[in-house]
């Protein structure tokens, strides 16, 4: 009904010359064989400059009926990471090609799965309705078990660009938006500098480039979420940034986008400016106080790192509320703040943990005890102090002393024949020096054991025991050429202010001062019935180094008429 054939004059001639019989009319087909072929996808491009995607079919189809949802590609031929396409409009006319530009979100689904990155990952599928022939007929399907692999596939080779960026001080977040979705993996920080003026050529300027965080993707893929370190954090927040001059430069090779395309750098010379700024607003406050009384130190944690320059150590401790107040003295307190911390350390005088520890009030409990500290110079690395000039809080933690005093060090001084050892603690009693070993800090060796001889005296956390000079010289003939001893040291040699006994423990080196002090002859006798000369000195020597021939016997004391030196005789010690 809808199939008609005409001529022009002289389309068709007999043998003899004459033309076809009436030329103007159209003749209806006796007959209709219709295509009943299928049309099939012969080949296709992807370009992942362009993020286009060329089909090329085996016969013409019709554009308008194309459907995109239609299309998944996958990562091998027979499955693997696979994306079905969300949709997407190609503005091609019908004919053997259909041109499609991918959707922003399915070209960046693509790159985030790591899929259609080369020839060997790109494979692609098809329903049969992903277009109709001019029939109105479906093509050949393509399955998923079989796919067919790109024909041409063009590697993304375009440069990332960082669009604009937003830091958050308080959030400890800078977010940035880039023209294309990146990889967060490959973020660097030594490319990410900040600075106060855009542009920093011959003018005074300061700047800070991140030294770590972390990065990972945010809400929109194009998006990249940086976490700041405490470190990079305290550090912009001396810079005392503003919404009018927190400038961003960036290296080549800062972060890469999926493809390792480094972002397009940005200059210091043209920083860009923050999209939004959001400054520190929120002041440090404490978190919690822990009393160690086996180190004697109160450890204040705050929500934020803080510096405390000239802090007034007027803290106080209470066993109750508002009862048995203690003050620690700010002359004898040591504080302690290190570097971007958010706990300040005070370490306690031996006099305030002693009082601690002896609190009259009772043992402190985690439960029953407040500190109460004046926090006016506590301010965190955006010069923003606490709220709360005076704040009392309940102790988070007690550590209580279940420990008998531990040696730190020691020194032998065998010039003054004392042998002083530091504790940990205040030292209440010494027991037993008997408990005291010198040891050889090579062999191991005992040198000696200490016995009743020894004098023990105590001062706060040092013990001094005064060791006889029978000792020290058995201990300096054995000592020549160390310059320290080991100490072996058995439970119970003093005990702390709670009375608990010390441990057993070592200290591998001792400092030894050798003794340096020279013998004096004190007195001498000679008797000519037995030929026996008798010299008593102030020390022990040696009889290995007593030279007969260096002593000489005169008959005056000055100016002699009459001498002898001695050659030979026997010696004994």
């Amino acid at each position: 009904a809808n199939t008609f054939i005409s001529f022009m004059n002289g389309a068709i001639k007999d043998f003899t010359g004459n033309s076809i019989y009436n030329v103007a009319t159209r003749f209806q087909a006796a007959s209709v064989i219709t295509d009943t072929s299928k049309v099939s996808l012969a080949a296709f491009t992807l370009d992942m400059n362009s993020n286009t995607l060329a089909l090329n079919f085996s016969n013409v189809v019709r554009a308008a009926t194309f459907l995109a949802t239609a299309v998944t590609l996958q990562g091998s031929s027979s499955g693997g990471t696979s994306y079905t396409l969300t949709g997407g409009i190609t503005s091609s006319s019908d004919g053997y090609s259909i041109v499609l530009p991918l959707l922003p979100q399915d070209a960046d689904q693509l790159r985030i799965l790591g899929l259609a990155t080369s020839l060997a990952n790109t494979f692609l599928s098809m329903t049969i309705n992903v277009v109709q022939d001019y029939n109105g007929f479906g093509i050949v399907s393509i399955a998923t078990t079989n796919a067919l692999q790109v024909t041409t596939y063009i590697a993304d080779t375009t440069p990332p660009i960082l669009l604009n960026f937003t830091l958050n001080i308080d959030q400890a977040r800078v977010v940035f938006q880039f023209s294309k979705i990146m990889n967060p993996s490959s973020y660097n920080p030594s490319g990410f500098t900040f600075q106060t003026v855009s542009n920093i050529s011959g003018v005074a300027f300061s700047s800070y480039t991140l030294t770590a965080g972390t990065a990972y993707l945010g809400t929109s893929y194009r998006l990249v979420n940086l976490s700041l370190t405490t470190v990079d954090l305290n550090a912009l927040k001396m810079e005392q940034l503003t919404a009018n001059d927190t400038y961003l430069s960036v290296a080549y090779g800062a972060i890469l986008d999926t493809a390792n395309n480094s972002v397009v750098p940005i200059s210091p010379s043209r920083a860009l400016l923050a999209l939004t700024f959001a400054p520190d607003i929120i002041p440090p406050s404490i978190v919690g106080a822990t009393l160690d009384l086996n180190t004697g130190a109160l450890l204040i944690t705050f929500t934020e790192a803080v510096i405390a320059p000239g802090f007034n150590q007027r803290t106080t401790i209470q066993t109750t509320a508002g009862l048995n107040m203690f003050a620690i003295s700010r002359t004898s307190t040591q504080v302690f703040v290190a570097p971007h911390s958010s706990v300040i350390q005070l370490l306690l005088s031996d006099a305030s943990l002693d009082t601690l520890k002896l609190n009259p009030g009772g043992p402190i409990l985690i439960n029953g005890t407040y500190v109460t500290i004046n926090t006016s110079s506590i301010v965190d690395y955006s010069g923003l102090g606490l709220t709360n000039n005076l704040t009392t809080t309940l102790l988070a933690q007690v550590v209580l002393d279940t420990i008998g005093p531990i040696p730190v060090n020691a020194s032998l001084d065998l010039t003054l024949g004392l042998l002083s050892i530091t504790y940990n603690e205040a030292i209440n009693a010494i027991l037993n020096v008997s408990t005291v070993s010198i040891l050889h800090p090579v062999t191991g060796n005992l040198i000696i054991q200490l016995d009743s001889s020894t004098v023990p005296s105590f001062s706060g956390r040092i013990a001094t025991l005064s060791i006889s000079s029978s000792s020290v010289n058995t201990i300096s003939s054995s000592v020549i050429g160390l310059q320290n001893v080991t100490l072996s040291i058995a439970s119970g040699l003093l005990t702390d202010i709670l009375g608990q006994l010390s441990p057993a423990n070592a200290v591998p080196y001792a400092s030894l001062s050798l003794d340096n002090t020279p013998p004096v002859l004190q007195q001498y006798t000679i008797d000519m019935n037995t030929g026996l000369i008798q010299l008593t000195f102030s020390k022990s020597i040696s009889a290995n180094n007593l030279s007969l021939n260096q002593i000489t016997l005169q008959n005056l004391a000055q100016n002699p008429t009459a001498s002898i030196q001695l050659t030979s005789g026997n010696l004994s010690v």
